[in-house]
């Protein structure tokens, strides 16, 4: 799962730098936080918990982007589409499972 997951971000991330339209969200800014989040994961002098604030106060804009290009990858790729939908099922049979493990389900 996690491989398809990066695979679908990497994918994402080509996609970014090679479209041209605008989806009402700063993309160079998302990018920029995001990197330096990573920046901050691989140095231990560096200021995590700040960038990764940065970044969670940015997800509505990631969930955005993922957003515009999910619906432009599965007009685009039937194939892309079935992976998508697989993804996004087991994302919530997974949660099913953690929530009933969890006993959250009333």
């Amino acid at each position: 799962m996690e491989a398809l997951m990066r695979l679908q971000w990497e994918e994402q991330c080509r996609w970014l730098s090679q479209r041209h339209e605008d989806t009402g969200v700063d993309e160079e800014t998302v990018t920029a936080h995001i990197h330096s989040c990573k920046d901050a994961v691989k140095e231990t002098t560096g200021d995590l918990h700040n960038c990764c604030q940065t970044v969670c106060d940015d997800m509505t804009d990631v969930q955005k982007l993922m957003s515009v290009f999910r619906t432009f990858g599965r007009t685009a790729s039937q194939v892309f589409s079935f992976w998508s939908t697989y993804i996004e099922m087991v994302q919530l049979l997974l949660e099913f499972i953690r929530a009933e493990r969890d006993d959250e389900m009333k």
